[in-house]
């Protein structure tokens, strides 16, 4: 009997000074930098690739499609294959004779998917028409690389976007 009386107020103590721990809050683990994932390890996550976006568009504005597309490609697939690159400067250089030089770029939306996959969207000012770009990146073994990209003149969806739905 007098053991149990013992008992109970230890464990009455011991109730409490668990609910006292539990309101304080917990301590933040520190990081080392062998813990962080690649993502977080690469300036940032997107500044490397984005300032290879940024780069690719100037070059385009200053008529340097060539260096534009061997800058945005580093690293990629797409970039190792000369006549893929061929081919996005012919194209590229139709798009300025049908819509007139590119004079200026502006970041619409970044769009991520999980913490390797990014697309950019930019609109880029002619003289006679904007246009769409989309560039699909991503971070691979050998670091950002771009998968995808497509250009177009309809913009117009994207004021769909900001309809509400029904």
């Amino acid at each position: 009997m007098v053991v149990m009386l013992l008992e109970i107020p230890i464990l009455i103590l011991c109730s409490l000074v668990g609910s006292f721990a539990q309101n304080e809050a917990p301590a933040t683990p520190e990081r080392s930098l062998a813990g962080l994932g690649r993502f977080e390890k690469t300036l940032g996550g997107e500044n490397e690739i984005r300032a290879r976006v940024e780069a690719f568009f100037k070059g385009i504005e200053n008529g340097k499609a060539e260096n534009a597309f061997r800058t945005l490609m580093k690293g990629s697939p797409l970039g190792e294959n000369t006549e893929s690159v061929d081919k996005l400067v012919a194209e590229t250089q139709d798009i300025v004779k049908t819509y007139g030089e590119i004079r200026d770029h502006e970041l619409i939306k970044i769009r991520r998917l999980g913490s390797r996959i990014i697309r950019f969207t930019y609109f880029t000012y002619s003289d006679n028409y904007p246009l769409k770009w989309e560039i699909y990146c991503f971070l691979g073994k050998s670091g950002w690389q771009t998968l995808d990209f497509s250009v177009n003149n309809k913009f117009t969806e994207l004021f769909d976007e900001e309809k509400p739905k029904k």
